[in-house]
């Protein structure tokens, strides 16, 4: 009910009790001089009441929604109104002078008809959402703890929200047969798949959000093959109590749970070096970009710049950011960093603190395909950043790297490594903090072999995998984002940092586990099929050479490879603009030639 309408409706209310208790109390006889008191005091104690009322916040309860608590909130505030009218009473007997009873019969009708009217909406509102429930997705709660009664009180209330519980089921011994909010709890996990076929549910609902990696596992053990929508609570720090739990309600996305826990930031230094400092971030809208802007954003930077080619991309994050961070100063900037001149301006005109360098053609076939244009981007777009960072003076530079440098097959992995090479190169010739971080997959990345698998599911498969032995190293973006920024707390310059991705994941169990966790069964509903290593693809990846030194660093989630670079860095520039010189001529076999040169360990697809 709107908030003027409920005042309104309070009026009329507290007006009608108030003229009740002289009746009741002149048993229906009032006499004329206390018919002129009740004139003069009726607007007086229907204002207390109001400002009572509003003062105790009972406006803001939703009748729908209309409890005990409720109800003893009500009671608080007719009580202090009742001692406040009583107050003015004794004080001005002249104009409000009558019998205490009076006061005593008015506050109890008031409680009553404010009660009661609340629970009769309350009634009528329910019985009506609950015939257009009926016909809402057949759901089965995991969990039968305190949020899963909520999350049922709320589906019952807000029937509206297409969801009839059917039933719950929990492990633990002491609940089974109980009922929750008029429902009972079927069984424990391993009865899920039973229940799901006798019910014929529709939809599960996960209501366990201190559930770790494990036990979510667990429970998707339980739900492999089933062709249900899998929901869950969000947990405990994600839920926002101004929204009802039931709309917060979010699919399982497989990649929170993939075989092992997710790694966590350690903020107790993070602060220090990104509160107050102007952070630039290139490729600012793309899948590690983006998440990089995200978390920076989190830790107040004085000013934040954006820096990418795509215009699209970049109108997206930059109005996410200024939705979210609506006082953070951002700067959006078109650029194309092949461009030396145009990045030399924007970076000596914004004077970052701090560079994330993200922007780089990733895509493995796709750069194999186009080499002498990926030569241009990756390794002379990282050239004129990194130059146009050391004219600027800028304090830290990061490069985002790949495993894919390590022992590259492809034209994507040897840029990075060249890039990488440079790096070093640069901080052994002057000194600078530039380093890079290199890391494996990360899911649910544009292009990702998650996001693949989506589509194919989707429209029924079948599913593609290279083969049935290739492994790759993942993570999930916001990890590996955390400790890309953890590095820059530790790093001295000219270093390559390995984070720690777990143990290596073969991709036809990740097809499996997908499909099981998208409610099919795998070769059964959706086929897989393999389609043979793709140009410049290996069947398993590496995050460091054999001739690469690893040290522990704070992190224990991140290794460092000490700078043993010998390469000259006049040397390397001569090579790289020799290596330009052939992408501008399109002359593909010089260039692979002079990669092998440059890159011992390269093996090109091409040979």
């Amino acid at each position: 009910m709107h908030f003027i309408k409920k005042i309104l409706f309070d009026i009329f209310l507290f007006s009608l009790s108030y003229l009740l208790a002289f009746l009741i109390r002149y048993e229906l006889e009032i006499p004329p001089d206390i018919l002129e008191r009740i004139k003069i005091s009726l607007p007086i104690v229907i204002l207390i009441r109001i400002i009572t009322f509003f003062f105790l916040k009972i406006y803001r309860y939703d009748y729908t929604y209309f409890s005990v608590p409720d109800a003893l909130s009500i009671l608080k505030a007719v009580s202090l109104s009742a001692i406040l009218t009583g107050i003015l009473f004794i004080t001005f007997p002249v104009f409000f002078h009558c019998p205490r009873s009076v006061l005593i019969i008015d506050a109890y009708l008031v409680f009553v008809s404010a009660c009661g009217t609340r629970f009769l909406i309350n009634r009528f509102r329910q019985k009506d959402l609950k015939k257009g429930s009926k016909q809402g997705q057949r759901a089965l709660i995991v969990g039968a703890g305190n949020i899963a009664e909520s999350v049922l009180r709320e589906i019952k209330s807000y029937g509206r929200y297409d969801y009839l519980p059917l039933g719950l089921v929990d492990d633990y011994p002491l609940k089974q047969g109980k009922i929750i909010q008029g429902v009972k709890v079927l069984g424990d996990l391993k009865s899920i798949p039973q229940i799901v076929d006798k019910k014929k549910v529709e939809a599960l609902i996960i209501a366990i959000p201190l559930a770790n990696t494990k036990q979510m596992t667990t429970i998707l053990q339980h739900c492999k093959g089933l062709k249900v929508k899998i929901l869950t609570i969000p947990s405990l720090r994600e839920i926002n109590e101004e929204k009802l739990l039931i709309t917060q309600l979010k699919e399982v996305k497989p990649e929170e749970f993939l075989f092992r826990e997710q790694v966590e930031l350690d903020v107790k230094n993070l602060v220090d070096e990104i509160s107050g400092k102007i952070i630039m971030v290139t490729g600012a809208g793309g899948s590690i970009g983006s998440e990089l802007c995200r978390q920076i954003s989190k830790y107040k930077p004085k000013e934040l710049i954006l820096f990418e080619r795509s215009e699209y991309n970049l109108f997206c994050i930059n109005n996410e950011l200024i939705k979210n961070f609506p006082n953070l100063s951002i700067r959006a900037v078109i650029a194309d960093m092949a461009n030396y001149d145009l990045t030399w301006k924007i970076v000596n005109k914004y004077k970052p603190d701090i560079i994330f360098h993200a922007a780089a053609y990733k895509h493995v076939y796709l750069v194999e395909v186009n080499p002498e244009i990926s030569i241009k981007n990756n390794v002379i777009g990282t050239m004129n950043v990194v130059q146009a960072a050391m004219n600027s003076h800028v304090e830290k530079f990061v490069l985002i790297s790949s495993d894919k440098a390590v022992s590259p097959t492809n034209i994507m992995g040897a840029t990075k490594r060249l890039c990488e090479e440079y790096i070093r190169s640069v901080v052994r010739a002057n000194g600078h903090n530039f380093f890079a971080v290199r890391f494996g997959n990360v899911l649910g990345s544009s292009g990702s072999v998650l996001q693949i698998f989506k589509e194919q599911v989707a429209h029924g498969g079948p599913v593609t995998v290279t083969h049935v032995d290739a492994y790759r190293y993942f993570m999930t973006i916001p990890e590996a984002v955390h400790l890309v920024l953890q590095t820059i707390t530790f790093a001295k310059g000219g270093e390559i940092f390995i984070l720690d991705m777990g143990k290596p994941v073969r991709i036809y169990d990740l097809a499996k586990e997908f499909i099981s966790k998208s409610g099919f069964k795998p070769e059964e509903d959706v086929d897989i099929i393999f389609t043979g290593l793709k140009q410049g693809e290996k069947l398993t990846e590496d995050l460091f050479e054999k001739t690469e030194k690893l040290e522990s660093t704070p992190h224990e989630k991140i290794l460092r490879i000490k700078n043993n670079n010998s390469i000259d860095l006049v040397q390397f520039k001569e090579d790289i603009d020799e290596l330009v010189g052939y992408a501008s001529e399109m002359n593909q076999k010089a260039l692979i030639e002079k990669i092998e040169q440059m890159i011992p360990t390269f093996q090109s697809s091409f040979s």
